[in-house]
């Protein structure tokens, strides 16, 4: 089991990331609250994959001719 630990919450997940994905959210004094929220991590993976694509596609939306060509 990996972990990471963000500003808002700890997340425990597997190390293949096939399984489960467990968020512990921290209370208002940054202590770890007594909820943990269980959830398949390809679905994590799709909110963030989600996340970067539209990101993605606002940058190329942005870029000037000349400048995505070039990316090319």
């Amino acid at each position: 089991m990996h972990t990471f630990v963000g500003e808002t919450c700890r997340i425990h997940f597997d190390g293949g990331h096939d399984g489960e994905a467990i968020i512990v959210p921290f209370d208002e004094n940054g202590n770890t609250s007594s909820v943990e929220v269980r959830i398949k991590e390809s679905d994590l993976h799709d909110f963030v994959a989600s996340y970067v694509r539209d990101s993605l596609i606002n940058k190329i939306d942005e870029m000037e001719t000349s400048d995505l060509l070039q990316r090319l």
